[in-house]
């Protein structure tokens, strides 16, 4: 029995982990709630922090509010990634840089040092949530947000950066704000499904968890005035209902109920989806159902039909992927006797 069980787990952790979070990306939508900062609250002893720079969102967005600026996010690892030592050593450590920007931005790094010791455990704490909240998943990444912290535009690292092509970079990212916002106010002047066209067509750049997240009362606005067709935001719509569906998942598979999840899943595509794509989605979530339950001989004819369904969408692409590694591995544990077909 622990053999099977190690084996599963095996092919959970090192196959299914990534591609199930390709299917739907996998975020928790509760954040937790941290006391802003006081000034000095959050200390550090960088001693290379350049010159105009902060540590700290929350007391930066503070400072992003009273002055009226925008923010300008560096989620760097300055002290072990090349691209991200390579980017602060050509631009932002030049004094240039920041006298070009600092009018209209409040520039703060957000730094994932290997030196841990550098940063207090409230500033670690501080730039993870941020990390989570602003889906950054590599390092460098820089985000562009206004000053109530809503993203609007982001980019990294390029070869040949210099302070002159990335101060281009921050006015077409400003550029990008601008006709956002110009969009929210002629959706201002609208009403109806017209409104709700409008604040979609603003929302269009974003993910659905970003639009979760930092535009909730624009996405919750547009659903309302146009509830037939989902404000025009069906992708959103699909994205926090699908979240609420794996919260059931989970409490389910923490008790080994796999059959009940497949259930659940299958509920939920009856009910909730709408397009090939979005069914699709939902069916590869019982992968995992299958492979939990000893349903071997049904997992290599089940990613045959998820690729069938769309061979060119992420998770046809994914399922078409996975299928030869997990056949092999499925062979070998069998043949090896730690596993056997289920009859």
């Amino acid at each position: 029995m622990n053999q099977i069980k190690t084996f599963r787990n095996v092919v959970l952790t090192g196959v299914l982990a990534t591609s199930l979070a390709g299917a739907l990306a996998d975020e928790d939508p509760t954040r937790r709630v941290f006391k802003p900062p006081v000034t000095g609250e959050v200390v550090t002893d960088f001693t290379d922090l350049p010159e105009g720079w902060l540590v700290g969102l929350e007391r930066a967005k503070q400072v992003a509010r009273s002055e009226g600026k925008d923010l300008l996010l560096n989620f760097a690892a300055t002290d072990w990634i090349p691209p991200s030592i390579d980017l602060e050593d050509r631009v932002f450590s030049k004094k240039a840089f920041a006298e070009a920007v600092q009018d209209d931005f409040v520039l703060v790094r957000l730094d994932f040092p290997r030196k841990l010791h550098i940063q207090s455990d409230q500033l670690k704490e501080q730039n993870l949530q941020a990390a989570a909240e602003y889906e950054v998943t590599s390092y460098p990444t820089v985000v562009f947000a206004d000053s109530k912290g809503r993203p609007y535009a982001a980019t990294g690292w390029q070869a040949g950066l210099d302070v002159e092509t990335f101060v281009g970079i921050v006015r077409e990212s400003q550029a990008k704000r601008k006709a956002q916002d110009a969009q929210f106010a002629r959706a201002e002047k609208l009403d109806g499904k017209a409104r709700a066209a409008a604040l979609a067509k603003a929302l269009e750049p974003h993910t659905s968890g970003i639009i979760l997240k930092f535009y909730r009362p624009e996405y919750e606005e547009a659903v309302t005035l146009d509830p037939e067709d989902d404000g025009g935001l069906r992708s959103v719509v699909f994205y926090e209902k699908s979240l609420e569906m794996r919260s059931k998942l989970d409490a389910l598979a923490e008790k080994d109920q796999w059959e009940e999840a497949i259930k659940v899943l299958d509920t939920f595509a009856k009910e909730e989806t709408k397009t090939v794509r979005e069914r699709q989605q939902i069916e590869f979530f019982k992968l995992n159902g299958l492979l939990q339950l000893g349903r071997l001989d049904e997992v290599v004819p089940f990613l045959d039909r998820i690729v069938a369904m769309d061979p060119e969408s992420g998770v046809g692409r994914k399922a078409k992927e996975l299928k030869p590694d997990l056949k092999s591995r499925i062979e070998k544990a069998q043949k090896s006797g730690q596993l056997k077909k289920k009859n």
